[in-house]
């Protein structure tokens, strides 16, 4: 079995004397392995409704859930737990995935209070305020946050797409970093392709819009700026 349902059944038996839980959990388990996901969210969902004190049901169960069921869930997960820094960051995210940007602002800030080495919860915090159209305040809060932290790439990325708005000298260096990171967001590699072509380097601009376009394959800008240097590229060498 998964290690997350070993965790709940060792939390049902130590925090309840009624073994219906244990039950239900096994239930969603095997519902789990067997690609049930409709059986697996029915058992969890009797757990958190008979046993609100179980936390890991409720992460299984929003992790189970489609989006839009999950924010849902994630938000009466809170009302049990509300200091707990991985459901603020999961609200977070999930509130953020459905477009309320104020709400997932709020957990992010609070789940990045209570743990500031939550790098989700920080890169949250700047999500928020981009789509709440609030520049300025994402560039600050990302600045705060690599101050801290000078190697969260992530938002690394973000505050050099920020600063590129503006010609700021220090985007390149932020964007270079977020590049050469694990998970580069949107429009990264494609700005510093940018970058690279302005100064006369097609050939390296070429091979970050190759990977882009792999990464972000319906990425209208990215696409665009391939077939530019790739044209560039081709002329060239005639």
């Amino acid at each position: 079995l998964h290690t997350a349902y070993r965790r709940q059944r060792q939390m049902c038996i130590r925090d309840s004397p009624n073994l219906q839980a244990l039950s239900w959990l096994h239930q969603a388990s095997a519902a789990q392995i067997a690609g049930d996901q409709e059986a697996q969210i029915k058992a969890l969902g009797l757990v958190v409704h008979s046993y609100p004190e179980i936390r890991e049901a409720w992460t299984s169960l929003i992790d189970a859930q489609p989006t839009f069921q999950a924010t849902v869930t994630a938000h009466q997960a809170l009302e049990h737990f509300p200091e707990d820094p991985r459901l603020l960051t999961r609200g977070a995210a999930l509130f953020g995935e459905q477009g309320i940007h104020d709400k997932a602002l709020e957990l992010s800030s609070h789940a990045a209070a209570l743990d500031p080495q939550d790098r989700l919860a920080s890169e949250l915090q700047v999500r928020a305020h981009l789509g709440m159209g609030q520049r300025d305040a994402a560039l600050k809060v990302a600045l705060s946050i690599l101050e801290r932290d000078p190697e969260h790439d992530v938002v690394a990325g973000l505050a050099g797409l920020l600063l590129a708005q503006t010609g700021d000298a220090r985007a390149p260096a932020l964007l270079e970093q977020s590049a050469r990171g694990m998970a580069p967001p949107l429009g990264v590699r494609t700005q510093l392709a940018a970058i690279l072509q302005a100064n006369g380097h097609p050939e390296p601009a070429f091979e970050l819009m190759k990977i882009e376009i792999q990464v972000y394959p319906d990425s209208i800008g990215a696409q665009r700026l391939h077939g530019e240097l790739k044209a560039s590229l081709a002329s060239t060498g005639d």
